[in-house]
């Protein structure tokens, strides 16, 4: 999902994106290089040391950004979902959770809005096409795996829209800056063209690169007797 949050931020000037396409190549695009690895922002200090874990999605303590529970969505699984965008409530049932801003409410992926698609898949009625009857099966009680997931989820949109502006910063550097042709890369050699040896791969692929299982070695040793 982080990676293609690169697309939503390419909606405003997609008329503007024709081929040949575009990629940066500078290694200090920050924005570029967040989204691709899921690195978190630092928030401005070291995320251990403001009494977050290492690589953790989570605002620090005291954040005011950071997402709590302003009321539990006890054990039945709700209904329906709806947002208050006066006070950033989202509410699930009887259980809310906020600050949600609205641009995290209506964060959406190629026209898919995030959020209500997730809560689709888990809601007591799920929007989910019946292809059989085990699609029937559905849990009974709403489990606190969601209620965690969920928290994760409005924190990873929302660092998402934190980093919309460099998204867009990004963008408009990538097709303002120059490109870099094929024949630009055949005259600098050690690129273009492709060496052969280049096009092999780096081992051969034998029997030997897979462990066996214990059933499969204790079937083979009764072969053998």
């Amino acid at each position: 999902m982080l990676v293609a949050a690169v697309s939503r931020e390419a909606e405003g000037v997609q008329q503007r994106l024709t081929l040949p396409l575009r990629a940066p190549l500078d290694p200090a695009a920050p924005a570029l290089g967040l989204l691709a690895v899921g690195r978190v922002p630092d928030d401005g200090v070291d995320g251990h040391a403001a009494g977050r874990a290492p690589g953790s999605i989570t605002y620090a303590p005291g954040d005011p950004r950071q997402v709590r529970y302003l009321a539990p969505i006890c054990s039945e699984v709700p209904h329906e979902m709806r947002y208050e965008a006066a006070t950033q409530t989202l509410h699930l049932g009887a259980g809310s959770s906020g600050p949600v801003p609205e641009d995290v409410w209506a964060y959406d992926v190629g026209a898919m809005g995030i959020l209500k698609k997730w809560f689709g898949y888990r809601k007591a009625r799920p929007d989910s096409r019946r292809s059989s009857p085990l699609d029937d099966i559905h849990a009974r009680q709403w489990p606190s795996e969601w209620s965690t997931e969920l928290i994760e989820l409005l924190t990873v949109l929302r660092r998402l829209v934190e980093l919309a502006p460099a998204q867009g910063a990004l963008l408009e550097r990538i097709l303002a800056a120059p490109l870099i042709t094929e024949e630009v890369l055949k005259a600098a050699g050690g690129v273009l063209p492709v060496a052969d040896k280049a096009r092999k791969p780096r081992r051969s692929v034998t029997f030997d690169n897979f462990e066996t299982t214990g059933d499969a070695d204790h079937q083979g040793g009764t072969a053998e007797e």
